[in-house]
């Protein structure tokens, strides 16, 4: 049978050379004619003592293995280059091999057949971080994994027109809900005139003005997978991508699935991008990029190459970079320390690299400043800025749910089937109920929760309230690893105890969820000794039934982020209850999360004693009302409180006194203590700040 031609030469020539070109220590010429002889690509390496070696490369793309005479005809040309001393080296390269009674043709030092994925192999040694990223899903994801959804986009018009699409000036009319270009334009000008971003309506028509209020404000939904598969298609779309969702909608659960799909598809045919799944929990403050991406490809995945190699496999499109939980970089960060890890983070994005980031929204103080950052805006601490197309992920379907419950249920433990026949409806049908119940079954990271108590479950809206489902879950983890100790020792109100020490240590040292052994303190275990104990014997019992996962070689973390905040939530209340939570170094673990759990476990009466410890806590004040929480700033204007913030006022960072004074602003008519404390401050400040106190002090209704 007639051997026929795959694709066009040159763009396998072109395959060829590019892996040939990451070795970086070699000259390469293409189409070079030696002794007569038209060569597709000419290898010429210096040796370590001087000499140059030439090795010739004979390219050759086709449907099936080539045959025998094929293979004898292709060879016959290059036989008198090396019998002439003009070459040392011939390789045949072919997409598709060779037959069986072919390989005779070859001696395997002189002249050597390699197929392309034997030649990348060769020079790039992918294969146990290939193996990696297929065995992360389907050792654990497979059996159960819902194809992830989000809010559809059309990509290559957001990339066209990126900057229209997050403008101050837009995003001014969508918050103002001015849906007219002409009134937008009018009062942004008005609030903007005599500065530089006074201009920004003329970018718009009245047309582009609607497309982009309609684009940024669609509610239609779309697979995710088939959307970024789309973008790595694309080699005209520059920016990178941001999947963006808060906390549990199972953004890490498609950074392994994105990886797995790329993966097999470099393991069939090593062609495509070789994807790199990289966790950022551990990086941030001021490290530097090439020493994440050195530990995650040497130490994690076992891969020898170097940062240079990587550089040049990454910026010649030969990667996939997957960088998972921006969120979760080290906390208690300033701006300038988390400008500088996405700067760090945006130097990944140069030449034909393709970089996907993943993450929680809520690492942002703002939307400005998040706009700066994802968008690519100038700001004060990043040089050159990095765009991103942002996608946000939708919440699971009813039927997504129970699709996945019953998988993931069948898939641990069988025989559940007639049960699940029974609760599965109930829940379903609580669900389309309950709008509470709803959102909670839309998060994935519940799911699995959900299933483990579900034997046991009942089914009311009680039961599945998020703070019972996390709290039942924690116990029984517990109640599992205490059951396997001959002498249950310590008991499980004292293993739940430890476990919110232990996520409050980690959440106040800056780690989201991690911690390595050795800094499992005493002190954290003291409490837990008994007498005549080793107190080491006590760390190991206390750990071995805390639910923490272990990666080596000594790096103890929760199995999701919402466990650890949870846990924080938990300990808070406690402190509340005990009246120590004015103490310093709770603030550090506060986030919108944290007190999202604590207003579910806590009481109004809780809720009071929070607030009016922040009196004692300006750190604890300045996390609670940068999350603004509803409840919390329904307290901040009883009496009590207010002169407790007021002991202080003076104590206050400007930013925290402005966000105070604007949510006071609302009650100072019916609270003269508000007016007080205005007046005693105000004679210290000055600017926008002095003009909003000012106000409060003169106006009989400052609203």
């Amino acid at each position: 049978m007639t051997d026929v031609a795959f694709k066009p030469g040159e763009e396998f020539e072109r395959d060829v050379r590019s892996i040939l070109a990451l070795r970086g220590d070699i000259q390469i010429t293409e189409h070079k004619r030696i002794g007569g002889k038209d060569v597709d690509i000419v290898c010429e390496a210096r040796s370590p003592i001087g000499s140059v070696q030439t090795i010739v490369f004979e390219c050759k793309d086709y449907q099936r293995a080539l045959s025998r005479e094929r293979v004898a005809t292709e060879m016959s040309g290059y036989w008198p280059l090396l019998q002439n001393g003009d070459v040392d080296q011939i390789v045949l390269v072919t997409r598709k091999g060779i037959v069986a009674n072919a390989r005779s043709i070859f001696d395997g030092k002189r002249t050597l057949h390699l197929t392309l994925a034997d030649l990348t192999g060769q020079i790039l040694r992918p294969e146990a971080l290939v193996r990696s990223m297929i065995d992360s899903f389907e050792q654990d994801l497979s059996d159960y994994y819902m194809p992830t959804r989000c809010r559809a986009i059309d990509l290559d018009w957001v990339a066209a027109n990126h900057r229209l699409l997050h403008s101050d000036f837009i995003t001014f009319a969508e918050q103002s809900g001015l849906l007219r270009y002409a009134e937008a334009a009018e009062q942004w000008v008005a609030s903007t005139r005599g500065t530089a971003e006074e201009s920004q309506p003329t970018l718009y028509t009245e047309s582009s003005f609607q497309e982009v209020l309609a684009a940024r404000t669609s509610s239609q939904i779309t697979q995710l997978e088939p959307l970024v598969q789309q973008w790595l298609r694309d080699d005209g779309i520059t920016q990178s991508l941001a999947v963006i969702g808060s906390y549990g909608t199972g953004k890490s659960s498609f950074a392994r699935k994105i990886a797995h799909s790329c993966a097999v598809s470099f393991d069939k045919s090593a062609t495509g991008r070789i994807p790199l799944l990289i966790e950022l929990r551990n990086f941030g403050g001021h490290q530097t990029i090439e020493g994440l991406v050195i530990h995650e490809i040497q130490q994690r995945y076992g891969t020898a190459w170097t940062f240079q190699t990587f550089k040049r496999l990454n910026e010649s499109g030969r990667l996939l970079l997957i960088l998972d939980g921006f969120d979760e970089m080290k906390h208690g960060m300033t701006q300038e320390a988390l400008f500088h890890s996405f700067e760090q983070i945006g130097r990944l994005s140069r030449g034909k690299a393709k970089v996907i980031i993943c993450g929680r929204p809520t690492v942002f103080s703002s939307d400005e400043e998040q706009a700066k950052i994802l968008v690519g805006k100038p700001a004060t601490y990043i040089e050159q800025a990095t765009g991103y197309l942002q996608i946000d992920i939708a919440p699971f379907s009813h039927e997504d749910t129970i699709t996945f419950l019953r998988r993931f249920c069948l898939s641990r433990t069988p025989d559940i089937a007639a049960l699940l026949e029974t609760k599965l409806p109930q829940l379903q049908r609580l669900a389309s109920e309950n709008d509470e119940i709803a959102r909670l079954l839309a998060r994935p990271v519940h799911l699995p929760m959900i299933a483990e108590l579900l034997p046991k479950l009942e089914i009311s809206a009680d039961s599945l309230k998020r703070a019972k489902v996390y709290e039942g879950f924690i116990q029984l983890c517990i109640d599992r690893e205490i059951r396997k100790q001959a002498v249950p020792r310590p008991s499980a109100e004292e293993h739940a105890r430890f476990a919110q020490e232990l996520a409050l240590t980690m959440l106040r040292s800056g780690e989201s969820r991690s911690v390595r052994y050795s800094e499992v303190t005493d002190a954290l275990v003291l409490p837990f000794l008994r007498k005549g104990q080793e107190i080491d014997e006590c760390r190991r019992e206390l750990i071995s039934a805390c639910f923490l996962e272990r990666k080596a070689p000594d790096v103890l973390y929760f199995p999701h982020k919402s466990f650890a905040e949870f846990l924080v939530a938990q300990a808070l209340l406690r402190r509340v209850r005990s009246g120590t939570a004015g103490t310093s170094g709770l603030g550090t673990a506060m986030s919108a999360e944290v007190v999202s759990f604590f207003r579910e476990l806590a009481t109004h009466r809780d809720m009071r004693a929070l607030v009016l410890a922040c009196g004692s806590n300006v750190e604890l004040l300045e996390r609670l009302i940068t999350v603004k929480d509803t409840r919390v700033v329904g307290l901040l204007h009883e009496p009590e409180i207010v002169d407790s913030i007021g002991a202080r006022i003076l104590e206050l960072p400007k930013l925290l006194l402005f966000q105070i004074f604007k949510l006071w602003r609302t009650y100072v008519a019916s609270e003269p203590r508000i007016r007080t404390v205005a007046e005693q401050i105000a004679p210290y400040l000055d600017g926008a700040l002095k003009i909003l106190v000012t106000e409060l002090t003169t106006s009989d209704d400052p609203r």
